[in-house]
């Protein structure tokens, strides 16, 4: 939930930097943490121990998990659903800068919009065990018709809608 919120916070951030610096600076400040992060990579090390068991249990869960796949048409039809379920929501996300340009927004408003969807997903992470698993399969289906019925409508708070339906 916290690693959300920290998104949220930084797509507000960069709407600002986009808006009042410039798009390429907003790019250019990203580098850092990039930076950061491969110097981290880089300076890490894994126990040999860890790897050979990792590669050996890896390979073997890959093996079991596609024979389960493809022994058991329902498996097979619900990871197929999972796939294109997941490259609908990717493709969600990738074209919504064309709905702010179809509606003359700023970048800041781009980014209201994107901290309002990470900050409504790590909220929904907070709230998930006080709802509990019972309630949470009953109550899905009517969050993702609301928000995808809204998301159609073109204007400003439509918006909101859109992105909140692609998490």
């Amino acid at each position: 939930g916290l690693f959300l919120a920290g998104v949220g916070l930084s797509s507000l951030a960069g709407g600002y930097i986009a808006e009042y610096i410039g798009l390429r600076e907003t790019y250019l400040l990203s580098l850092v943490p990039v930076a950061i992060n491969l110097l981290l990579l880089l300076t890490t090390t894994e126990p040999k121990f860890h790897k050979e068991e990792f590669d050996s249990k890896f390979w073997a869960h890959i093996k079991s998990s596609a024979k389960v796949i493809t022994s058991q048409p329902i498996a097979f039809h619900l990871a197929l659903f999972l796939v294109v379920a997941g490259m609908l929501r990717s493709t969600q996300n990738e074209f919504a800068g064309l709905y702010y340009i179809g509606l003359s927004l700023s970048v800041v408003a781009m980014g209201y919009a994107n901290a309002g969807k990470w900050i409504v997903g790590a909220l929904g992470q907070f709230i998930a065990p006080i709802v509990g698993r019972k309630r949470a399969f009953k109550l899905v289906p009517w969050f993702f018709i609301s928000f995808t019925a809204f998301s159609l409508v073109t204007n400003v708070p439509g918006i909101v809608f859109f992105l909140i339906a692609s998490l």
